[in-house]
């Protein structure tokens, strides 16, 4: 048997071979072939260690074939968890969208049922309350209506509207200075409906007569009798716009007009609110008398906030005290009652002011009517009051 020792003395002797060497002087190792030369020991020269790099390159091969198998598993892992959120997110949105679109529809088929509830083409309030209310009301307000266009006299007349004998003067003065057009026979009713106000529930209406006119007529208790709201029948106001804009009578009048807001998709941003003023019609709602001059005042102005909040308002497709007839004005005009004064400069040139926007409408109730605007302090102490037209 052959043995073979590791140089840790000063020689290294190789047993059966009878050979030594000395020590530093073997740079190699040998490998035995004890078959070679009839059974005696053959060395083969090999260089030490040079087996090592092999096994470092294998091992090496081994690691980063194991690293590229982590992160292909990984990538494998991360693309299916982001698929299924994907397809998670979309479930979602999908579910969202079918649920806001059942939603559209109901409200849209409410509407429908509530523009299609009629009784005989006479249009009523979907509101069971209301319903019961005109049931009793409106046959009481029929009778006033009626029984006021079978009247000649204002004398005669007074009787069935708010306020009396009062108002007899004030009826004659206006039917003397207006022409005020009133059918022989009582016109027939096409709508009802109630305004609820602070002094009660009002009832209004509209009627057609043969001729085609439309006449709305508003209708309040007083002393347990339904009587005509004249003022807001005969759109009331205490001088003719035409006869105050020519310079007749007093400075200061009150006035139930229509107002336009000129180029009002121009002017949106602009800080001052220009607008027309237009008389009504009696019996057309859709038709207007001779426009006013152009009036000025700044938006941020007390009473250019009130005139801004009833113009959104009218966008909104809404109007004061939920009023439903005024839905036949003209498109872009809002009812309004207005104080004005008229002035004259040093060169004798007219002009007018609006003192104050006194209401959103044309009855003869304490609600204004008007949307509350509310405006940082400190704005509206740097706005400035009132509105001014020159002619």
């Amino acid at each position: 048997m052959l043995a073979l020792c590791l140089p840790a003395a000063d020689h290294i002797g190789i047993r059966g071979t009878g050979k030594e060497v000395e020590a530093g002087s073997i740079p190699e190792h040998r490998h035995i072939n004890p078959a070679a030369n009839g059974g005696e020991a053959q060395a083969i020269n090999r260089p030490l260690g040079s087996g090592l790099p092999q096994i470092r390159r294998h091992r090496r091969g081994k690691r980063r074939q194991h690293q590229a198998a982590s992160i292909r598993n990984l990538l494998v892992f991360i693309g299916v968890w982001v698929a299924l959120l994907v397809a998670f997110a979309v479930l979602i949105i999908e579910y969202r969208n079918r649920v806001e679109h059942e939603e559209s529809q109901r409200s849209a088929r409410f509407k429908d049922a509530r523009r299609a509830q009629q009784v005989g083409g006479f249009v009523r309030l979907v509101q069971e309350r209301d319903r019961v209310f005109l049931t009793k009301a409106f046959p009481k307000c029929q009778t006033a209506f009626q029984s006021f266009f079978a009247s000649i006299t204002p004398e005669s007349r007074a009787q069935w509207v708010m306020g009396g004998p009062t108002m007899v003067g004030k009826m004659g003065r206006f039917q003397g200075t207006t022409a005020l057009f009133l059918p022989v026979k009582a016109p027939e009713a096409i709508y009802a409906g109630v305004i609820e106000t602070s002094e009660g529930p009002m009832v209004e209406s509209l009627w057609k007569s043969e001729d085609g006119y439309r006449i709305e007529a508003v209708f309040r208790r007083e002393r347990d009798e339904w009587r005509i709201d004249w003022e807001e029948f005969a759109r009331f106001s205490e001088m003719p716009w035409p006869m105050f804009a020519a310079g007749a009578g007093q400075a200061v009048q009150e006035f139930r007009l229509f107002a336009r807001e000129r180029l009002a998709g121009d002017r949106k941003l602009d800080p001052a609110l220009s607008l027309v003023l237009h008389p009504p019609r009696f019996g057309e709602p859709r038709e207007t008398g001779t426009p006013s001059p152009e009036f000025v005042l700044p938006r941020l102005s007390p009473q250019g906030r009130k005139l801004e909040a009833l113009f959104r308002l009218r966008k909104a497709g809404k109007f004061p005290l939920g009023a439903k007839v005024p839905i036949e004005d003209p498109e872009g005009m809002i009812r309004v009652r207005l104080r004005i004064r008229r002035s004259v400069d040093l060169r004798g040139v007219r002009k007018f002011d609006i003192e104050e926007v006194l209401a959103g409408h044309w009855l003869n109730v304490a609600d204004s009517g008007i949307p509350e605007d509310p405006i940082d302090s400190a704005e509206e102490e740097r706005a400035t009051n009132g509105g001014r037209s020159s002619q």
